[in-house]
């Protein structure tokens, strides 16, 4: 029986602001919740505003070429102006305010002009060409501005890659012996380029993760139309966790790149073709052999598109054929398991294999001093606000994907995005996860970008006068600038977060200056992890680790020197307990043996000898 869904979509959408207005008030004291239930609630709302409309959703606007290639243009010229801007910075490891500005300004215009872009092949290059160089741009600075590796993980990565390289075979008895895709890439690229490790990271993984944007295109582009898939690589492209996955390196990045290809080839469903049947297989086992997590998920996206198709299909009595689809989700449980089984000798205990995807995380995450900040009402709402515009519009995308001008694969891809995206709401609620429980964030936002990227036309198409264009274009270039400036992009410039900001990376003073004070210490060194890593692996010092020794008891009986980021002694330490911050208030005092000898405003240094 065919089912009206385009009165569906209209009911899903009355009962969603209802359903979303009553949490919101139920929720009130809760923020993160409350903002949620709103956020869903109003667009649920605007869809209602804007269904009618719906049918223009391949309406092609048309402007002047010569409007349009100088707009384009201007796009180009705004994006040299910010890498000449962050070129003559007049402070060495902070990009200027206004290289942050001229970028947004230039997203903004690439959105606007894909409003009016006619269906060629020259615009679409010159878009493509586009979005291509401004994100590369806004993952390369982070990583030009200090003189080596950005963020915690980055070093652990490089000693792997690193012994992979001098001793030709990959290391046995880490956590990545099993999983050494994302280390074997680097390596390769190092060994034929001649590149350092960083360099190489950039020349590969970086370039790849750009350029995989591209098939967020082409996606929105066979299913639906080529300006969904304009607007779904852009959002893609410019969220703060995609931005920071392109300079702070690690296997997830990788990870998502193929994921990003495994999901193209999976809407274009040429199952049939001996080559496409190879490669996705290849790919398969490239996401298996990189991260437990992004495995687990694309497990979970796979089994969903296959019943999304389904539903969609009966409501709609649309004939497709789910037994390829299926016979690929069975052999790549197959492979999944099975190598998961192999690598951690567990033949039977299926349940802790999960259990263990759930929680993978290589380093103690529970003992780690990491992101110290002040919690600031303004500034937590504000670095929500991108990831709220961003599902709130994948719910518009998601309302239309019900309608009956829509098609089975785009109702089972958004449909994927959002069951993934159940994961980490539920280990939040459980306590599961760890710090790692925010990234199953990112194979959601790739599932949804192309919602999003729908839910985006949706809202500005069909501006009926020049004040609602006027109010498009700043609501496009608030959010934007909010993206690229959230804490999670943004590592250097806390113009608008100054309690959530600190560097992620150390100047090569500070890393002189630490090192030069440490070998005049004869007593044995202590560390935290962000200066642990690169005291022991540039300088080849023999240094240990605070954090086992934190607590009250252990910290007053160990001798030694201690070297720690100030911020964690200035400030609250996202994720450490009461006890654990007010054990390093022990540091400041004197009456507990511990004496400063060292503070260069960013590390601080103490030598403790018990009386």
């Amino acid at each position: 029986m065919e089912i009206d869904l385009k009165a569906l979509d209209i009911k899903f959408s009355i009962i969603g602001i209802f359903l979303f207005s009553i949490l919101a008030v139920i929720m009130k004291s809760n923020l993160q919740l409350f903002l949620v239930s709103f956020t869903l609630a109003l667009f649920c709302t605007l869809y209602l505003y804007k269904h009618d409309s719906l049918s223009n959703m391949v309406t092609i606007y048309s402007r002047d070429n010569q409007v349009l290639m100088i707009s384009y243009s201007l796009v180009f010229l705004l994006i040299s102006l910010s890498l000449i801007l962050f070129s003559v910075r007049s402070s060495l490891y902070m990009r200027p305010i206004a290289y942050f500005l001229l970028s947004a300004f230039s997203i903004s215009l690439i959105l606007v002009n894909v409003l009016f872009i006619p269906n060629s092949h020259k615009y679409n290059v010159l878009t493509l060409l586009s979005i291509v160089f401004i994100n590369f741009s806004l993952r390369l600075t982070p990583q030009l501005m200090y003189p080596d590796l950005v963020g915690i993980d980055p070093w652990i990565h490089r000693e792997y890659t690193n012994y992979l390289i001098n001793f030709g075979h990959i290391e046995s008895g880490n956590n990545y012996s099993g999983m050494p895709a994302f280390h074997l890439i680097i390596g390769m690229t190092s060994i034929v380029t001649a590149l350092p490790y960083k360099s190489a990271a950039i020349a590969s993984i970086t370039l790849l993760q750009v350029i995989s944007f591209s098939l967020i295109y082409l996606m929105g582009r066979y299913i639906l139309n080529s300006k969904i898939g304009f607007f779904g690589a852009v959002l893609l492209s410019t969220s703060p966790t995609l931005i920071s996955l392109g300079f702070w390196i690690h296997p997830t990045t990788f990870g998502l790149i193929i994921s990003i290809i495994l999901i193209f080839l999976l809407i274009r469903d040429k199952s049939n073709q001996v080559t496409n049947v190879i490669l996705r297989l290849i790919l398969a086992y490239s996401i298996i052999i990189t991260h437990m997590q992004v495995g687990l998920s694309i497990t979970i996206l796979l089994a969903t598109f296959l019943i999304g198709k389904f539903i969609y299909s009966h409501i709609y009595s649309i004939e497709i054929s789910e037994k390829t689809g299926t016979h690929f989700l069975l052999l790549y449980l197959i492979l999944m398991f099975s190598w998961w089984m192999y690598i951690s000798g567990h033949f039977f205990q299926f349940f802790h294999l999960v259990d263990t995807a759930l929680h993978f995380d290589v380093s103690p995450s529970n003992q780690i001093i990491t992101v110290p900040h002040k919690f600031n009402l303004k500034e937590y709402v504000l670095k929500l606000v991108p990831f709220l515009a961003y599902f709130g519009l994948s719910t518009i995308g998601f309302l239309y994907s019900i309608s009956k001008k829509s098609n089975p694969k785009f109702f089972a891809i958004t449909l994927c995005g959002f069951c993934i995206l159940l994961v980490p709401l539920t280990l939040s609620q459980t306590e599961l996860g760890g710090l790692l429980g925010e990234r199953w964030l990112y194979i959601s936002q790739i599932a949804l970008s192309l919602a999003a990227g729908a839910g985006l036309f949706i809202l500005i198409s069909n501006p009926s006068n020049k004040l609602k264009q006027t109010l498009y274009f700043l609501f496009i270039l608030i959010i934007v600038l909010l993206n690229i400036l959230n804490p999670s992009a943004n590592t250097d410039n806390p113009v608008i977060f100054e309690n959530t900001i600190s560097p992620s990376a150390s100047s090569e003073g500070e890393l002189n200056s630490v090192y030069f004070t440490s070998s005049y210490v004869n007593t044995s060194i202590y560390a935290d992890l962000l200066l642990y890593k690169p005291l022991n692996t540039k300088f080849k010092m023999n240094s240990s680790r605070i954090e086992p020794i934190i607590n009250k008891e252990k910290l007053l009986e160990t001798d030694g020197f201690f070297l720690i980021k100030k911020e964690g002694l200035d400030q609250k330490t996202e994720g450490l307990t009461g006890q654990l911050d007010s054990n390093l208030m022990l540091l400041d005092n004197k009456s507990s043996g511990f004496i400063q000898i060292y503070d260069n405003s960013a590390v601080c240094g103490y030598i403790h000898a018990r009386k």
